[in-house]
């Protein structure tokens, strides 16, 4: 009997991770995507919690991540014209409830120590796969790619972003079953700003661990210091809510960075002079949403693909690993149990993985979106929250320590790959590593 097999659609960080968890499994799997290679310069950089630096230990990958990692520690915040309105080491805080802060890695070097720590002799990774269909019976799949390639296995699992293909289809063959589905709409995430990201050299002078934003009506900007590079993120609010794709050329990202040339980056240097030194960019704009359904029959979602956050707050990626650890947990247990499981055990599954994730996932969602408008002034309350009331540093330390904390603790981690516990901190966490 052949072993169970899952097809992960999408190369990214998510689906290296997932790829990462299901090898440690067990589990068999290929992956695919769409790209030309697995290691892209897109200029932007990952900012990776606590409890994912966990996850990473019990997949063998954390020593080469924080290679080239940096632990965020301070926070700065400025005006338009300059003037430095809050300092606060809230993320030692962090650090110290936790055993470490968010740590700041270029996005490039997460995709090759995820890439290259696979053991390619038994994990098969193909790119220049992009899929244009997926074939769904009772018994499996078959993903059908534009090069005419096809690949079989008992279930797809969609790492393809925000604007995932696999959800796409996904819910097309939803509604070819049942016309009448509650469904989501095709296009599940709504755009209300968009943003210029692009990685440069280290500064001189600055230290590195600093997380400097500036603060406008409609414009904010974010800079976070690495230990080798450090990272902007330019953003704008939108004219209007939008859920159409826009492709940005080089001339839009100039337009956008001269608009706000003058804006302080930290109180060492401007947008102009940070811009000027770009390595790498990018632009687009921001979707924000979650989708209602993360599965139908033999395929799921993971990471952007059902949930989309701005960026500011970093979460993004995190819930996406999260997601990965739920529904691995899951898919382990039920494999152990059913080594051959018909559509409708993967489909409890795959209500239970989305309802695991729920609670936490919309807590971080919310806050990515509240951050973002704060950081945007959009609106009386949003300015007063973020001008003053975040500028108090006894009040951001009891809100972090009242609100965050407690849904960090609970944070999930791969419940079958035992390990040291890496990260020792105040507040304990709830899911103990595994002992052997």
């Amino acid at each position: 009997m052949d072993a169970f097999k899952v097809i992960i659609v999408g190369g990214g960080p998510v689906g290296l991770t997932a790829a990462h968890a299901l090898y440690k499994a067990g589990i068999k799997f290929e992956l695919v995507e769409r790209r030309n290679g697995f290691i892209v310069d897109e200029g932007a950089g990952l900012a990776i919690g606590p409890q994912n630096l966990r996850v990473f230990h019990q997949l063998g990958v954390l020593d080469k991540l924080l290679e080239h990692g940096t632990e965020i520690l301070q926070n700065k915040g400025f005006t338009s014209d300059g003037r430095q309105f809050k300092g606060s080491w809230i993320f030692k805080t962090v650090s110290e409830n936790h055993g470490s802060g968010p740590v700041a890695i270029h996005r490039t070097h997460v995709m090759k120590t995820l890439y290259n720590s696979l053991p390619h002799d038994i994990c098969h990774c193909h790119i220049n796969k992009n899929v244009v269909n997926i074939h769904h019976t009772e018994h499996g799949v078959e993903v059908i790619c534009s090069d005419g390639t096809t690949i079989k296995g008992d279930m797809v699992l969609g790492a393809d972003g925000a604007n995932s293909r696999v959800r796409k289809i996904m819910r097309k063959l939803a509604l070819a079953e049942d016309p009448h589905a509650d469904w989501d709409s095709e296009e599940v995430y709504l755009c209300e700003y968009r943003s210029v990201w692009f990685s440069l050299p280290r500064t001189e002078g600055v230290a590195e661990g600093q997380l400097c934003e500036t603060q406008d009506t409609n414009h904010s900007i974010t800079y976070i210091q690495g230990r080798d590079r450090g990272w902007v993120f330019l953003y704008e609010k939108l004219p209007q809510p939008t859920t159409e794709r826009v492709t940005y050329t080089e001339k839009d990202m100039i337009a956008l960075a001269e608009k706000l040339a003058e804006y302080p980056v930290n109180e060492k240097f401007k947008v102009k002079d940070a811009f000027a030194q770009r390595v790498a960019a990018g632009m687009g704009n921001l979707q924000e949403g979650v989708a209602k359904k993360w599965s139908w029959g033999r395929i799921a979602l993971v990471g952007d693909a059902c949930h989309k956050f701005t960026p500011n707050a970093g979460l993004g990626f995190n819930n996406g690993v999260q997601d990965v650890v739920a529904i691995c947990n899951g898919l382990r247990d039920m494999i152990r149990e059913t080594p051959r499981p018909d559509t409708r055990t993967l489909t409890r599954v795959f209500h239970a993985y989305q309802a695991n994730r729920q609670e936490l996932m919309q807590a971080d969602a919310m806050t990515s979106g509240n951050l973002t408008r704060m950081q945007a002034w959009h609106g009386l309350l949003f300015y007063f929250m973020a001008r003053f009331i975040m500028a108090i540093n006894p009040l951001q330390v009891w809100l972090l320590n009242t609100f965050s904390t407690p849904l960090v603790q609970r944070s999930l981690i791969l419940d079958y790959v035992a390990g040291e516990e890496p990260m020792r901190g105040n507040y304990p966490w709830q899911n103990k590593m595994p002992v052997n």
